[in-house]
């Protein structure tokens, strides 16, 4: 009787659990992302705000830092399992990336994690062990997958976290990296005059976790070309996109771009940048989900759906959406 060969564990992300952020003015920061695009404040420290949306399970999706200037601190992953932690660290260390540990309680409702810069520049966390939001408050919905009542949010508010966009001098060799050892799938890819221009990556079933786009400029003064392009959080119809739209508009803001669609990964969209950060955050509804294990990456190119960066189905993307965060 044949026996199945013992493959050593890889270790494997989950999804994604967060974004921390930084900003030179965290009460502007919390009138867009919390009053104005209706993410919800959850806890507090002198200089950081934590917020999540309705249906986020974790105890942050978003952190606001009040710092000097504008950036992103890092973008967190949680592990698939609790001994997956120390997996990724054996595999990291193996490859002389430079990992730190943060002990439990060091990232406010977050156990112990680690952080590391990929070679492609991009500033990562990994942990597992995380608080759950307390489901006995006065917010609670009656509808118990819901961590708060519909009734306290704004018309159009975000339900959970979705994706990251990022940008890098060599967006395949990123895609390399980031399928080799963090474990991500590519499930559509651009080619724009015949080179790899984008590729949308995913741990999750959904069409895309990651997007990851290539950028041939210098980047900022020391040469860093790696860049963080947007944080989307999804909402429920393309209604809501219109409802954002409208109550962006009426508080002073400028959109940035859309409603429209994408092409690649069929989702609805809307942008827009948070003044005091200049971090660009993106609506997003519809799109697909992938359950075959031999799913075949979609390839698109510049004769189906026009140039890079304005490969939309709907709508298009201006010069506004140019400017990004280096790290």
């Amino acid at each position: 009787m044949g026996q199945f060969n013992s493959a050593p564990e890889r270790p494997e992300l989950a999804r994604l659990g967060h974004v921390a952020l930084e900003t030179p003015d965290l009460d502007e920061s919390l009138r867009f992302f919390r009053d104005t695009i209706g993410l919800q404040e959850t806890d507090r420290t002198e200089d950081t705000a934590f917020l999540r949306s309705m249906y986020d399970t974790e105890h942050h999706t978003l952190s606001l830092t009040e710092t000097d200037t504008a950036g992103v601190n890092h973008i967190g992953w949680r592990a698939q399992r609790p001994e997956h932690l120390e997996l990724f660290v054996d595999q990291l260390e193996k490859e002389d990336i430079d990992v730190s540990r943060l002990s439990a309680g060091e990232e406010r409702g977050q156990g112990e994690a680690i952080r590391f810069e990929a070679p492609n520049g991009h500033p990562f966390e990994i942990y597992y062990d995380v608080e759950k939001p307390d489901p006995q408050t006065e917010k609670e919905s009656q509808l118990k997958a819901r961590r708060v009542s519909g009734d306290t949010l704004v018309r159009g508010a975000p339900t959970r976290l979705d994706h990251v966009h990022l940008r890098d001098r060599d967006g395949a060799a990123a895609t390399e990296w980031l399928e080799e050892h963090l474990g991500f799938q590519v499930n559509e890819f651009y080619r724009n005059k015949g080179k790899r221009w984008g590729t949308w990556l995913s741990v999750t079933p959904q069409p895309h976790d990651l997007a990851l786009s290539t950028h041939e400029d210098t980047g900022d003064s020391d040469g860093r070309a790696e860049q963080f392009h947007h944080v989307s959080y999804r909402v429920e119809t393309e209604h809501d996109l219109f409802a954002a739209a409208d109550r962006l508009r009426e508080n002073g803001y400028k959109l940035d771009a859309g409603p429209g669609q994408h092409a690649i990964t069929e989702g609805k969209y809307l942008y827009m940048r948070e003044p005091a950060s200049d971090i660009r955050l993106e609506l997003y509804t519809g799109g697909y989900l992938i359950f075959d294990p031999d799913w075949e990456p979609i390839e698109w190119s510049d004769e189906d759906i026009g140039i890079a960066g304005d490969h939309q189905w709907i709508g298009e993307l201006d010069e506004r959406m140019k400017p990004t965060i280096p790290y």
